[in-house]
């Protein structure tokens, strides 16, 4: 049985290109994002660490590496904008999850 992990999902929706820098996050539990999955990409920005030591993943998930640039720029170029993605990580502060969140929405997601 899967534990309920006190991991924090924050969910962003495509900004509207024409309103000024406002983002659409918000936090999302478990069970809202279990309501949710079928109409979002999830993104796993854990360390290697952390996925190592929790060697818990989930189907259809995409991992970047948080530590690897390379990694965030090959997704970059690759994903789909007009997708509407969770990310999340398993950083006391959501540090990860958040810095990934700003990155994409900088990038027009």
């Amino acid at each position: 049985m899967v534990k309920k992990l006190a991991l924090l999902f924050m969910l962003f929706l495509l900004p509207s290109l024409a309103s000024a820098q406002q983002i659409d996050v918000r936090f999302l539990d478990i069970d809202q994002y279990i309501m949710a999955k079928d109409n979002v990409t999830l993104i796993d920005v854990r360390s290697t660490t952390s996925r190592n030591r929790s060697k818990l993943e989930i189907p259809g998930e995409v991992w970047i590496n948080p530590k690897s640039g390379a990694a965030l720029d090959s997704f970059l170029a690759s994903a789909d904008k007009d997708t509407s993605y969770v990310v999340f990580c398993s950083c006391p502060d959501d540090n990860y999850s958040i810095r990934t969140a700003q990155i994409l929405a900088k990038n027009g997601f």
